[in-house]
């Protein structure tokens, strides 16, 4: 694998912060700082929705030589100065960087794994202290049901985790610690893990869990809490700082201290749960403080709160009398057209109004957009975006950290860049600026091909 250029990583994570104490939490966000002077002395104030000024535009695209089904995308949270994500399909792992000169990705890294009946459809970053340096590592796993932890600009492989006995569907990093990954599987358990410790932490699960494949789950901002989607059609969320043996864990990982446990916490009961939300299989899942925003094949998407609205917890009142809390509250539904295909997730960005987005993804080459600081947010999005050169069925919809790109994933090995309009909700935007801004690029750079000249990466593990 040819490898980047040296990179250096952020001090601290990108993570969404918001005022837990009451209902008003939904709308309350850290303001991103903008380098565009207009923008930064822009007011704040709702915004008025018109279907003549949309906040994303495509960009351009490039297509994977495999061709084959790009499951999922995530940018790297943890560099500052540079625009970095990598993409899944079938045994294949992509790392790009976007350029802002002529809005391009280029391809830095390709890694493949040894096994080529491999196919990945979970990735995540991560950061580790490596002989007391911290070290940005790629997180990976799909049908082996093995997760990977690999150098994403070298492609050696720092450790194999094995314990799940099936697909792996996804994997989430914990926001404060950073080493502290989960994954859900097939084999209906989600587990905690050490990204170089190849026993797992904690197994979340079992004759009290999920009834079906686990396909999505999320870390609550406070990293104290998971959320799990499931074809059993329930959400659960299960509360690891209640148990002592996790908190113990996951204080040794945060300090760098041998790990020297020899096997995992099981948790066999949810804090809470709810069947009441869907009718068929919830395949994506995310925090918004303690409200959840949840997805699944049944063309729509729910936000919803356990518990009363005025409970910070995102479990409501938890576990009493030994049964998890089953009260869940609808505070909006979504409407996603030709979307009851399972496997497609959507992407979650916050900021202040004119920053704060989810979008979705169809079967038929549309991404909705909706207004999450909207009161109410309407049925109906916001906003629709299509463009020929999109994927037929669109797997994933992923924002940049700064929430300035947004990506576009799915079958044939496409990816697709869109990017937000500079002059988006600007009085002073007018149709010809925006004509111009989305006419930057020329037309025959508006698809590139993955080049097929980076040498594949090594998958021997590296001696640590």
């Amino acid at each position: 694998m040819s490898s980047s250029e040296s990179l250096p990583a952020s001090s601290s994570p990108s993570s969404v912060s918001m005022d837990t104490e009451n209902s008003e939490e939904l709308y309350s966000f850290f303001q991103r700082q903008s380098t565009d002077k207009a923008i930064r002395r822009r007011k704040f104030s709702p915004l008025k929705h018109s279907t003549k000024d949309i906040p994303f535009y495509y960009s351009n695209s490039i297509i994977e030589e495999h061709k084959s089904v790009i499951y999922a995308v995530k940018f790297c949270q943890f560099i500052d100065g540079h625009i970095i994500f990598a993409t899944v399909a079938g045994p294949q792992v992509t790392i790009y960087k976007c350029l802002d000169s002529k809005n391009r990705m280029e391809p830095i890294a390709v890694y493949k794994d040894p096994h080529q009946d491999e196919e990945f459809y979970a990735i995540e970053w991560a950061v580790c202290d490596i002989r007391f340096e911290p070290k940005i590592m790629l997180i990976i796993g799909g049908k082996g049901a093995l997760i990977r932890t690999i150098d994403p600009f070298k492609g050696t492989t720092y450790c194999t985790l094995s314990g799940h006995g099936d697909v792996i569907n996804a994997i989430s990093t914990h926001p404060v610690v950073n080493s502290i990954i989960a994954s859900a599987s097939k084999d209906l358990t989600v587990r905690l893990w050490h990204c170089l410790t190849k026993t797992s932490l904690a197994i979340l699960g079992g004759f009290a869990g999920h009834r079906d494949q686990i396909l999505a789950l999320d870390f609550h901002r406070s990293g104290n809490y998971i959320a799990s989607g499931s074809m059993d059609h329930t959400i659960r969320v299960w509360n690891i700082s209640s148990d002592s043996e996790i908190r113990e864990r996951i204080s040794k990982a945060a300090q760098n201290r041998p790990l020297d446990y020899l096997d995992p916490v099981e948790i066999h009961f949810s804090d809470a749960e709810s069947r009441d939300l869907h009718t068929n299989y919830v395949d994506c899942v995310q925090f918004l403080g303690s409200y959840i925003f949840s997805k699944s094949s049944e063309n729509f998407m729910v936000l919803s709160k356990f518990g009363e609205f005025d409970d910070p917890s995102p479990c409501g009142r938890g576990i009493r009398d030994n049964k998890p809390e089953s009260l869940s509250q609808q505070v909006a539904k979504m409407s996603l057209p030709f979307c009851d295909m399972w496997f497609i997730k959507f992407g979650l960005t916050t900021g202040p109004p004119g920053q704060a987005w989810i979008a979705c993804g169809n079967q038929k080459g549309a991404v909705y957009i909706w207004d999450i600081h909207a009161r109410p947010i309407p049925e109906k999005s916001h906003y629709q975006i299509t463009d020929n050169n999109f994927p037929q069925v669109i797997r994933k919809v992923e924002f940049s950290p700064n929430g300035e790109i947004m990506l576009v994933v799915g079958d044939g090995g496409k990816i697709c860049r869109c990017n937000k309009k500079r002059t988006f909700g600007l009085k002073s935007s007018t149709a010809a600026s925006q004509t111009k801004e989305q006419q930057e690029a020329t037309p025959d750079e508006n698809t590139q091909t993955s080049s097929s000249s980076i040498r594949d990466s090594s998958s021997a593990e590296t001696d640590l």
